[in-house]
């Protein structure tokens, strides 16, 4: 499980990193890993919201 973990904390940067400037201020990405029977063994979230303070 530590490895399924570590690579979710891996991936979810990359992928945000890439997607966040494309659309908008709020946005999740989430990660669901299975195992071999296709049940679920883990989820990890990141969150970005941008607020702009100048109005």
């Amino acid at each position: 499980m530590a490895e399924v973990r570590k690579e979710a904390m891996r991936v979810l940067p990359a992928l945000a990193a890439e997607e966040v400037p494309k659309d908008g201020d709020k946005q999740g990405f989430t990660v669901l890993v299975t195992d071999s029977a296709g049940r679920p063994v883990y989820s990890a979230t990141l969150s970005y919201i941008g607020l702009n303070l100048l109005r």
